[in-house]
Protein backbone atom coordinates (compact mmCIF):
# COMPACT_ATOMS: atom_id res chain seq x y z
CA UNK A 1 0.00 0.00 0.00
CA UNK A 2 1.29 3.14 -1.23
CA UNK A 3 1.56 5.96 1.60
CA UNK A 4 0.81 9.58 1.48
CA UNK A 5 4.48 10.64 1.30
CA UNK A 6 4.92 8.49 -1.68
CA UNK A 7 2.18 9.80 -3.31
CA UNK A 8 3.63 13.19 -3.17
CA UNK A 9 6.97 12.08 -4.38
CA UNK A 10 5.89 11.02 -7.76
CA UNK A 11 3.05 13.62 -8.37
CA UNK A 12 3.13 17.17 -9.35
CA UNK A 13 2.32 19.44 -6.07
CA UNK A 14 -1.37 20.50 -6.97
CA UNK A 15 -2.34 17.04 -8.20
CA UNK A 16 -0.26 15.54 -4.89
CA UNK A 17 -1.91 17.47 -2.29
CA UNK A 18 -5.38 15.89 -3.66
CA UNK A 19 -4.31 12.67 -3.69
CA UNK A 20 -2.99 12.48 -0.06
CA UNK A 21 -6.09 13.85 0.91
CA UNK A 22 -7.68 11.14 -0.90
CA UNK A 23 -5.50 8.20 0.54
CA UNK A 24 -6.31 9.79 3.63
CA UNK A 25 -9.67 9.98 3.77
CA UNK A 26 -9.58 6.52 1.73
CA UNK A 27 -7.53 5.23 4.78
CA UNK A 28 -9.85 6.43 7.69
CA UNK A 29 -12.94 4.98 5.98
CA UNK A 30 -11.47 1.65 5.10
CA UNK A 31 -10.03 1.15 8.91
CA UNK A 32 -13.45 0.89 10.78
CA UNK A 33 -14.17 -2.31 8.34
CA UNK A 34 -10.89 -3.32 8.72
CA UNK A 35 -11.38 -3.32 12.31
CA UNK A 36 -14.94 -5.11 11.90
CA UNK A 37 -12.92 -7.86 9.71
CA UNK A 38 -9.78 -8.43 11.75
CA UNK A 39 -10.56 -7.87 15.31
CA UNK A 40 -14.44 -7.57 16.27
CA UNK A 41 -15.61 -10.08 14.49
CA UNK A 42 -12.76 -12.79 15.59
CA UNK A 43 -13.30 -11.75 18.85
CA UNK A 44 -17.08 -11.92 19.07
CA UNK A 45 -16.68 -15.24 17.28
CA UNK A 46 -14.53 -16.58 19.85
CA UNK A 47 -16.19 -15.48 22.53
CA UNK A 48 -19.68 -16.44 22.02
CA UNK A 49 -18.43 -20.01 21.15
CA UNK A 50 -16.68 -20.49 24.66
CA UNK A 51 -19.62 -18.69 26.28
CA UNK A 52 -21.87 -21.82 24.79
CA UNK A 53 -19.11 -24.19 25.45
CA UNK A 54 -18.97 -23.13 29.36
CA UNK A 55 -22.46 -22.84 29.54
CA UNK A 56 -23.06 -26.78 27.88
CA UNK A 57 -20.13 -27.82 30.02
CA UNK A 58 -21.63 -26.46 33.42
CA UNK A 59 -25.23 -27.73 32.50
CA UNK A 60 -24.19 -31.30 31.08
CA UNK A 61 -20.82 -32.46 32.42
CA UNK A 62 -21.43 -34.26 35.29
CA UNK A 63 -18.02 -33.29 37.61
CA UNK A 64 -17.75 -33.91 41.68
CA UNK A 65 -20.96 -32.65 43.29
CA UNK A 66 -18.58 -29.62 45.32
CA UNK A 67 -17.65 -28.07 41.90
CA UNK A 68 -20.60 -26.02 41.67
CA UNK A 69 -21.09 -24.80 45.03
CA UNK A 70 -18.51 -22.16 44.36
CA UNK A 71 -21.10 -20.68 42.17
CA UNK A 72 -21.10 -16.62 42.29
CA UNK A 73 -24.53 -16.07 40.53
CA UNK A 74 -27.52 -18.84 39.63
CA UNK A 75 -27.26 -17.05 36.40
CA UNK A 76 -24.71 -19.87 34.81
CA UNK A 77 -23.48 -17.25 31.87
CA UNK A 78 -21.83 -14.85 34.63
CA UNK A 79 -20.64 -17.82 37.15
CA UNK A 80 -19.17 -19.82 34.64
CA UNK A 81 -16.61 -16.55 34.14
CA UNK A 82 -15.81 -16.37 37.72
CA UNK A 83 -13.71 -19.14 39.51
CA UNK A 84 -10.20 -19.14 41.32
CA UNK A 85 -8.73 -15.62 41.49
CA UNK A 86 -12.20 -14.25 40.25
CA UNK A 87 -12.86 -15.07 43.79
CA UNK A 88 -9.84 -12.57 45.55
CA UNK A 89 -10.61 -9.79 43.32
CA UNK A 90 -13.88 -9.80 43.91
CA UNK A 91 -13.40 -9.92 47.54
CA UNK A 92 -11.43 -7.03 46.85
CA UNK A 93 -13.84 -5.17 45.79
CA UNK A 94 -16.30 -5.84 48.13
CA UNK A 95 -13.76 -5.78 51.45
CA UNK A 96 -10.65 -3.81 50.08
CA UNK A 97 -6.94 -5.19 51.08
CA UNK A 98 -6.12 -7.29 54.32
CA UNK A 99 -3.03 -9.21 55.62
CA UNK A 100 -2.84 -11.91 57.65
CA UNK A 101 0.83 -12.76 57.82
CA UNK A 102 1.69 -16.73 56.65
CA UNK A 103 -2.18 -17.03 54.99
CA UNK A 104 -3.31 -16.49 51.75
CA UNK A 105 -4.47 -13.18 51.31
CA UNK A 106 -5.33 -10.23 48.74
CA UNK A 107 -2.18 -8.72 48.55
CA UNK A 108 -0.75 -10.93 46.30
CA UNK A 109 -2.97 -9.15 43.63
CA UNK A 110 -2.48 -6.12 42.24
CA UNK A 111 -4.98 -3.25 42.49
CA UNK A 112 -5.92 -1.70 39.55
CA UNK A 113 -8.49 -4.43 37.86
CA UNK A 114 -10.58 -4.67 41.13
CA UNK A 115 -10.15 -0.72 41.34
CA UNK A 116 -11.71 -0.72 37.97
CA UNK A 117 -14.31 -2.91 38.89
CA UNK A 118 -15.11 -1.32 42.46
CA UNK A 119 -14.94 2.58 40.06
CA UNK A 120 -17.78 0.54 37.57
CA UNK A 121 -19.81 -0.63 40.66
CA UNK A 122 -19.89 3.58 41.70
CA UNK A 123 -21.50 4.71 38.22
CA UNK A 124 -23.69 1.97 38.23
CA UNK A 125 -24.67 1.06 41.88
CA UNK A 126 -23.68 -2.52 41.76
CA UNK A 127 -23.62 -4.03 45.38
CA UNK A 128 -23.40 -7.39 45.34
CA UNK A 129 -21.01 -10.28 43.97
CA UNK A 130 -23.02 -11.21 40.87
CA UNK A 131 -23.53 -7.36 39.83
CA UNK A 132 -19.70 -6.95 40.39
CA UNK A 133 -19.14 -10.20 38.69
CA UNK A 134 -20.96 -8.96 35.90
CA UNK A 135 -19.28 -5.81 35.48
CA UNK A 136 -15.85 -8.03 35.81
CA UNK A 137 -17.11 -9.72 32.34
CA UNK A 138 -18.25 -6.33 30.82
CA UNK A 139 -14.53 -4.76 31.33
CA UNK A 140 -12.76 -7.87 30.51
CA UNK A 141 -14.49 -7.84 27.15
CA UNK A 142 -14.30 -4.40 27.00
CA UNK A 143 -10.44 -3.95 27.43
CA UNK A 144 -9.97 -7.33 25.07
CA UNK A 145 -11.61 -5.34 22.33
CA UNK A 146 -9.54 -2.32 22.54
CA UNK A 147 -6.72 -3.94 23.85
CA UNK A 148 -6.72 -6.04 20.46
CA UNK A 149 -6.86 -3.00 18.76
CA UNK A 150 -4.14 -1.48 19.32
CA UNK A 151 -2.33 -5.09 18.86
CA UNK A 152 -3.63 -4.78 15.31
CA UNK A 153 -2.17 -1.47 14.75
CA UNK A 154 1.39 -2.26 16.75
CA UNK A 155 1.33 -4.53 14.16
CA UNK A 156 0.43 -2.84 11.18
CA UNK A 157 3.42 -0.67 11.81
CA UNK A 158 5.65 -3.44 10.39
CA UNK A 159 3.76 -5.92 8.37
CA UNK A 160 0.60 -6.04 6.35
CA UNK A 161 -2.98 -6.29 7.53
CA UNK A 162 -3.26 -10.41 7.20
CA UNK A 163 -0.66 -10.69 9.62
CA UNK A 164 -2.13 -8.50 11.99
CA UNK A 165 -4.91 -10.27 11.59
CA UNK A 166 -3.65 -13.70 12.38
CA UNK A 167 -2.37 -12.07 15.39
CA UNK A 168 -5.21 -11.45 16.93
CA UNK A 169 -7.06 -14.34 15.96
CA UNK A 170 -4.27 -16.48 16.62
CA UNK A 171 -4.38 -15.12 20.35
CA UNK A 172 -7.85 -15.34 20.67
CA UNK A 173 -7.60 -19.16 19.98
CA UNK A 174 -4.96 -20.10 22.65
CA UNK A 175 -5.69 -22.58 24.91
CA UNK A 176 -6.31 -20.32 28.02
CA UNK A 177 -7.82 -17.32 25.98
CA UNK A 178 -10.94 -17.80 28.45
CA UNK A 179 -8.77 -15.62 30.87
CA UNK A 180 -9.14 -12.73 28.52
CA UNK A 181 -13.27 -13.09 29.24
CA UNK A 182 -12.86 -14.23 32.92
CA UNK A 183 -13.06 -11.50 35.60
CA UNK A 184 -9.21 -11.83 36.01
CA UNK A 185 -6.85 -9.05 34.87
CA UNK A 186 -4.83 -10.42 31.78
CA UNK A 187 -7.24 -8.36 29.19
CA UNK A 188 -6.30 -5.54 31.03
CA UNK A 189 -2.27 -6.34 31.22
CA UNK A 190 -2.42 -7.08 27.43
CA UNK A 191 -4.03 -3.74 26.21
CA UNK A 192 -1.53 -1.77 28.58
CA UNK A 193 1.24 -2.92 27.90
CA UNK A 194 0.03 -3.09 24.15
CA UNK A 195 -0.44 0.31 23.89
CA UNK A 196 2.66 1.55 25.35
CA UNK A 197 4.80 -0.32 22.96
CA UNK A 198 2.45 1.52 20.07
CA UNK A 199 2.54 5.07 21.57
CA UNK A 200 6.79 4.27 21.88
CA UNK A 201 6.87 3.36 18.27
CA UNK A 202 4.95 6.92 17.67
CA UNK A 203 7.21 8.36 19.95
CA UNK A 204 5.04 9.74 22.36
CA UNK A 205 6.79 8.82 25.38
CA UNK A 206 4.86 10.68 28.34
CA UNK A 207 2.06 8.60 27.36
CA UNK A 208 3.72 5.65 27.15
CA UNK A 209 5.56 5.93 30.44
CA UNK A 210 1.68 6.55 32.01
CA UNK A 211 0.50 3.33 30.29
CA UNK A 212 3.25 1.46 31.65
CA UNK A 213 3.02 3.06 35.06
CA UNK A 214 -0.94 1.99 35.14
CA UNK A 215 0.64 -1.81 33.81
CA UNK A 216 3.06 -1.55 37.00
CA UNK A 217 -0.35 -1.71 38.78
CA UNK A 218 -1.99 -4.88 36.91
CA UNK A 219 0.62 -7.12 37.30
CA UNK A 220 3.33 -7.39 39.55
CA UNK A 221 5.68 -7.70 36.66
CA UNK A 222 4.39 -4.69 34.89
CA UNK A 223 7.78 -2.71 36.24
CA UNK A 224 10.06 -4.56 33.77
CA UNK A 225 8.15 -3.13 30.89
CA UNK A 226 10.61 -0.27 30.94
CA UNK A 227 13.14 -2.28 30.19
CA UNK A 228 11.95 -3.43 27.04
CA UNK A 229 10.29 0.26 26.38
CA UNK A 230 14.03 2.07 27.21
CA UNK A 231 15.67 0.16 24.39
CA UNK A 232 12.79 0.77 21.88
CA UNK A 233 13.61 4.30 23.50
CA UNK A 234 17.39 4.04 22.38
CA UNK A 235 16.89 2.48 19.60
CA UNK A 236 14.96 5.15 17.97
CA UNK A 237 17.13 8.17 19.43
CA UNK A 238 20.30 6.15 20.04
CA UNK A 239 22.67 6.16 22.67
CA UNK A 240 24.09 9.55 22.71
CA UNK A 241 24.19 12.36 25.69
CA UNK A 242 21.64 14.73 23.64
CA UNK A 243 19.08 11.57 23.56
CA UNK A 244 19.84 10.38 27.46
CA UNK A 245 19.52 14.49 28.73
CA UNK A 246 16.05 14.87 27.13
CA UNK A 247 13.04 15.95 29.32
CA UNK A 248 11.08 12.72 28.01
CA UNK A 249 13.12 10.15 29.65
CA UNK A 250 11.76 11.26 32.83
CA UNK A 251 8.55 9.25 31.48
CA UNK A 252 10.81 6.19 32.50
CA UNK A 253 10.32 6.77 35.95
CA UNK A 254 6.52 6.51 36.16
CA UNK A 255 6.27 2.74 36.21
CA UNK A 256 8.86 2.41 39.24
CA UNK A 257 7.31 5.44 41.09
CA UNK A 258 3.60 3.34 40.48
CA UNK A 259 5.57 0.32 42.12
CA UNK A 260 7.22 1.84 44.28
CA UNK A 261 3.78 3.36 45.58
CA UNK A 262 2.59 -0.22 45.61
CA UNK A 263 5.06 -1.59 47.77
CA UNK A 264 4.89 1.50 50.53
CA UNK A 265 0.70 1.07 50.71
CA UNK A 266 1.75 -2.67 51.56
CA UNK A 267 4.03 -1.90 53.79
CA UNK A 268 1.60 0.76 55.96
CA UNK A 269 -0.88 -2.24 55.75
CA UNK A 270 1.05 -4.87 57.42
CA UNK A 271 4.31 -3.04 58.59
CA UNK A 272 6.34 -5.83 56.34
CA UNK A 273 8.65 -3.53 53.93
CA UNK A 274 9.13 -6.23 51.46
CA UNK A 275 5.79 -7.37 51.39
CA UNK A 276 5.49 -6.80 48.00
CA UNK A 277 7.50 -9.36 47.72
CA UNK A 278 6.36 -11.68 49.99
CA UNK A 279 2.90 -11.79 49.12
CA UNK A 280 2.94 -14.56 47.32
CA UNK A 281 4.67 -16.70 49.94
CA UNK A 282 1.46 -18.61 51.18
CA UNK A 283 1.75 -19.96 47.44
CA UNK A 284 4.94 -21.04 47.62
CA UNK A 285 5.96 -19.25 45.05
CA UNK A 286 9.57 -17.17 45.51
CA UNK A 287 12.56 -16.05 43.50
CA UNK A 288 14.66 -19.28 42.29
CA UNK A 289 16.95 -20.48 39.61
CA UNK A 290 14.88 -20.86 36.30
CA UNK A 291 17.27 -23.64 35.31
CA UNK A 292 16.47 -25.60 37.89
CA UNK A 293 12.58 -24.74 38.09
CA UNK A 294 12.91 -26.68 34.68
CA UNK A 295 15.07 -29.47 35.35
CA UNK A 296 12.67 -30.49 38.54
CA UNK A 297 9.91 -30.15 36.41
CA UNK A 298 11.53 -32.00 33.79
CA UNK A 299 12.61 -35.00 35.92
CA UNK A 300 9.33 -35.24 38.19
CA UNK A 301 6.33 -33.92 36.36
CA UNK A 302 5.37 -37.27 34.68
CA UNK A 303 4.98 -38.37 38.10
CA UNK A 304 3.06 -35.97 40.13
CA UNK A 305 -0.22 -35.57 40.45
CA UNK A 306 -2.73 -33.05 41.49
CA UNK A 307 -5.23 -29.99 40.52
CA UNK A 308 -2.42 -28.45 38.18
CA UNK A 309 -1.33 -29.79 35.11
CA UNK A 310 2.52 -29.90 35.97
CA UNK A 311 3.30 -31.99 32.96
CA UNK A 312 1.36 -29.70 30.48
CA UNK A 313 3.00 -26.79 32.05
CA UNK A 314 6.13 -27.95 31.21
CA UNK A 315 5.18 -28.75 27.56
CA UNK A 316 3.85 -24.96 26.98
CA UNK A 317 7.17 -23.53 28.62
CA UNK A 318 9.36 -25.26 26.26
CA UNK A 319 7.00 -24.07 23.25
CA UNK A 320 7.38 -20.61 24.58
CA UNK A 321 10.69 -20.48 25.00
CA UNK A 322 11.32 -21.56 21.27
CA UNK A 323 8.96 -19.05 20.20
CA UNK A 324 10.49 -16.32 22.77
CA UNK A 325 13.88 -17.25 20.74
CA UNK A 326 12.32 -17.16 17.17
CA UNK A 327 11.08 -13.68 18.41
CA UNK A 328 14.73 -12.05 18.27
CA UNK A 329 15.40 -13.03 14.68
CA UNK A 330 11.75 -12.14 13.58
CA UNK A 331 10.33 -9.28 15.39
CA UNK A 332 11.99 -5.89 16.83
CA UNK A 333 14.66 -6.40 19.61
CA UNK A 334 11.91 -4.45 21.91
CA UNK A 335 9.43 -6.70 21.21
CA UNK A 336 12.05 -9.88 21.95
CA UNK A 337 13.51 -8.82 25.11
CA UNK A 338 9.76 -7.96 26.19
CA UNK A 339 8.52 -11.40 25.67
CA UNK A 340 12.00 -13.37 26.86
CA UNK A 341 12.43 -11.26 30.05
CA UNK A 342 8.80 -11.54 31.08
CA UNK A 343 8.53 -15.40 30.09
CA UNK A 344 12.33 -15.59 32.24
CA UNK A 345 10.65 -14.33 35.27
CA UNK A 346 7.70 -16.19 35.10
CA UNK A 347 9.85 -19.18 35.21
CA UNK A 348 11.87 -17.85 38.14
CA UNK A 349 9.18 -18.19 40.46
CA UNK A 350 10.28 -21.71 41.77
CA UNK A 351 6.98 -22.95 39.99
CA UNK A 352 5.73 -23.31 36.25
CA UNK A 353 1.64 -23.02 37.55
CA UNK A 354 -0.24 -20.92 35.18
CA UNK A 355 2.33 -19.77 32.90
CA UNK A 356 0.21 -20.85 30.13
CA UNK A 357 -2.66 -18.28 31.45
CA UNK A 358 0.69 -15.46 31.73
CA UNK A 359 1.54 -16.52 28.11
CA UNK A 360 -1.44 -14.27 27.01
CA UNK A 361 0.29 -11.17 28.25
CA UNK A 362 3.28 -11.64 25.38
CA UNK A 363 1.61 -10.37 22.54
CA UNK A 364 5.49 -11.20 20.60
CA UNK A 365 5.02 -14.22 20.40
CA UNK A 366 1.25 -14.79 18.94
CA UNK A 367 3.61 -12.20 16.60
CA UNK A 368 5.83 -15.12 15.93
CA UNK A 369 3.11 -17.60 15.25
CA UNK A 370 1.03 -15.13 13.01
CA UNK A 371 4.27 -15.48 10.78
CA UNK A 372 4.32 -18.97 10.65
CA UNK A 373 0.88 -19.06 9.49
CA UNK A 374 1.34 -17.64 6.37
CA UNK A 375 2.04 -21.50 5.74
CA UNK A 376 -1.54 -22.56 5.56
CA UNK A 377 -1.16 -26.13 7.03
CA UNK A 378 0.37 -24.51 9.95
CA UNK A 379 -2.65 -21.94 9.90
CA UNK A 380 -5.42 -24.15 9.99
CA UNK A 381 -3.61 -26.85 12.60
CA UNK A 382 -2.31 -23.78 14.82
CA UNK A 383 -6.49 -22.91 14.81
CA UNK A 384 -8.12 -26.00 14.86
CA UNK A 385 -6.15 -27.58 18.24
CA UNK A 386 -5.96 -23.96 20.00
CA UNK A 387 -9.95 -24.28 19.76
CA UNK A 388 -10.33 -27.68 20.80
CA UNK A 389 -8.05 -26.93 23.75
CA UNK A 390 -9.46 -23.91 24.50
CA UNK A 391 -13.26 -25.40 24.83
CA UNK A 392 -11.78 -28.32 27.01
CA UNK A 393 -10.20 -25.67 29.00
CA UNK A 394 -13.50 -23.41 28.74
CA UNK A 395 -15.67 -26.56 30.03
CA UNK A 396 -12.87 -27.40 32.95
CA UNK A 397 -12.72 -24.26 34.29
CA UNK A 398 -16.73 -23.28 34.15
CA UNK A 399 -17.12 -26.92 36.06
CA UNK A 400 -14.73 -25.46 38.92
CA UNK A 401 -11.65 -27.42 37.99
CA UNK A 402 -8.23 -25.33 38.15
CA UNK A 403 -6.75 -24.68 34.67
CA UNK A 404 -3.95 -22.52 35.05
Amino acid sequence: MFSARAVSRVVPSTTARWSVRWLALWQARALPLWFARYVLLPCATTRLALLLVGFLGHEFVRGPSNKKAGDVSSQVWISIWNHWDSWWYLSIVHNGYSYKPDSFTTTAFWPLYPWLIKAASLLTGAATNESWALLGIVLSNLLLLVGLGYLAALVRLDFDPATAGRTVLYLLVFPTSLFLSAVYPESLFLLLSAAAFYYARRQSWWLTGVLAGLATLSRPLGVLLVVPLGVEYLLQRGVRPRALLRPALLAFGLAPAAFLGWAYYLYLLSGNPFLVHDAHAAWRQHLSNPISTLWANLQHAPMLRGPQHPLLDLLFVLLLLVLAAAAWRLTRPSYALFASLFLLMVISRGSLVSVIRYALELFPLFLVLALAGRNVVFHQLYVAVGLALASLFMVMFALGYWVA
